[in-house]
């Protein structure tokens, strides 16, 4: 999974900022330190004149980060905001 494409925010993209209303839990794990390197490293590998370009974040990062933990709690959220969209129909 991309972390950054859970944050995007460009038009057209299904992320959780762009498919749901705003919301502290989205905007809380937007901000986490993890996710904005995970996200800058995407813009500096992308930009291919960049003298970043090909870097990355490394595996330990992610792995003794707490993303686990907003990753589960961001499915809860997930499924509860489709149980109550079908409930609405």
């Amino acid at each position: 999974m991309y972390i950054t494409s859970l944050v995007d925010t460009r038009t057209g993209v299904h992320s959780l900022l762009n498919s749901y209303s705003e919301n502290d839990l989205v905007n809380m794990f937007s901000e986490l330190g993890i996710v904005r390197k995970c996200k800058m490293n995407r813009h500096t590998r992308s930009a291919h004149q960049s003298k970043n370009y090909g870097s990355f974040v490394k595996t330990d990062e992610i792995l003794d980060s707490d993303l686990t933990v907003w990753l589960q709690k961001l499915e809860e959220f997930v499924f509860e905001q489709n149980e109550k969209k079908d409930n609405d129909n």
